[in-house]
């Protein structure tokens, strides 16, 4: 789900006719937001604190998501050094029908960085709040920004795709034992969207970039990074592996001559180390809490109290229950089976932790008998209380 001006600097590339690729840029993104408004204009309207939420008829989103919406919103206009005060955005939530008709793009949601908005189909949408929370809280904001940094950022912080950050980064591990990728080629703007492997690939790419560079200079070096590797359509395109590599060390001290095998080390202990997203096999947990569940046939669901709030509704659980039974706000829920084991947050759409035996080499480590799945948390993991409750529930 790539932000609406980058995925128009990709057609300029494919159109000799544009004479002027930026003003085209802006023309475009000025008729993007026009057709936004034109579509949800008429539709009802829910406030929050830093949201007013335009919803098609049948789609009023859940309070506690919005809750939600308005707490991460906070915690990164913190970071991004946002005014809350003078923080308040539209969100437009609709179906994918509509999304696609609207912007033109088949795609779960769009950050409308000229209108200052959301749309998607998916909420909330963290990943592209996030870039638009950057963008606004620029001083002049650019045109482009590199994309491995733009989408490092939003997926560090946002997740991407109704995952956690911790589950994309996993992904992320994942898509590099399978089909390892040649990392220096993501770091230029073309060769982020040529990458084998796609978002899958260069989406935690970027994250981690991201990460490591936030572990050595904290969430202002990450800013900065972002705002030198932004500008105008020519100078992002322009940028060489060697540009990046060099801007990076500039930031960080290493230099262009060390930056390569700074990024490569980091990278690799960065895979190894999202091999596991919180959930493991019960001998690998590390000093974290071991759980078993006994059932007649699996997979079965371990499910939060219900909360019959006022228009309780969660995408996620028609997903998983397709109409068997009815949401009532059940936050979280624990789906477990022999060969694969995930927490899910209802009210915000989220996959918040997982394990796949499949993924990991590791079938019939959970299942030490007939009917019982045992399974750990890593000791790290925040969920300690949260799956102790489901599994006693």
């Amino acid at each position: 789900m790539r932000v609406f001006l980058l995925s128009l600097v990709l057609l300029s590339w494919t159109s000799a006719a544009l004479a002027d690729p930026a003003a085209d840029l802006q023309q475009e993104a000025r008729r993007q937001t026009e057709a936004i408004l034109a579509a949800g204009h008429d539709w009802p309207v829910v406030e929050t604190e830093h949201f007013t939420i335009h919803h098609q008829p049948g789609l009023r989103p859940d309070p506690v998501a919005c809750a939600a919406l308005d707490s991460f919103t906070r915690e990164v206009a913190q970071i991004v050094e946002f005014a809350t005060a003078d923080l308040h955005l539209d969100y437009y939530l609709c179906d994918d029908a509509t999304v696609q008709q609207v912007t033109g793009y088949p795609t779960k949601g769009m950050a409308d960085l000229a209108g200052r908005a959301v749309i998607s189909s998916h909420f909330p949408h963290f990943h592209e709040l996030v870039h638009l929370l950057v963008y606004a809280a620029q001083d002049d904001p650019p045109a482009q920004t590199l994309p491995l940094i733009q989408e490092g950022l939003a997926t560090l912080l946002g997740g991407r795709s109704g995952r956690a950050p911790e589950v994309v980064l996993f992904m992320g591990w994942l898509s590099q034992s399978m089909q390892p990728m040649d990392w220096h080629r993501a770091l230029t703007q073309r060769g982020f969207h040529e990458v084998p492997g796609g978002a899958d690939a260069t989406y935690p790419l970027g994250a981690m970039v991201c990460e490591l560079m936030r572990r050595e200079l904290g969430w202002p070096g990450v800013l900065e990074l972002n705002e030198r590797l932004s500008g105008s359509l020519e100078f992002v395109s322009g940028l060489s592996v060697d540009d990046v590599l060099g801007t990076m060390g500039k930031l960080n001290g290493q230099g262009l001559g060390r930056m390569p095998v700074w990024l490569s080390d980091g990278l690799h202990e960065s895979w190894n180390r999202n091999r596991r997203c919180g959930i493991v096999p019960p001998g690998r947990t590390g000093g974290g809490q071991v759980f078993t569940v006994r059932a007649d046939s699996f997979p079965v669901y371990l499910l939060s109290p219900a909360d019959d709030h006022e228009n309780a509704v969660s995408s996620t659980w028609e997903e998983h229950f397709i109409g068997q039974q009815p949401y009532r706000g059940q936050r979280y829920g624990l789906r477990v089976s022999p060969d694969d084991i995930a927490l899910y947050d209802y009210a915000t759409n989220q996959l918040l932790a997982i394990w796949v035996a499949g993924f990991t080499s590791e079938f019939g480590a959970c299942s030490p008998e007939e009917g019982v799945v045992s399974f750990g948390l890593t000791a790290d993991s925040p969920y300690q209380a949260l799956v102790a409750d489901l599994v006693k529930e």
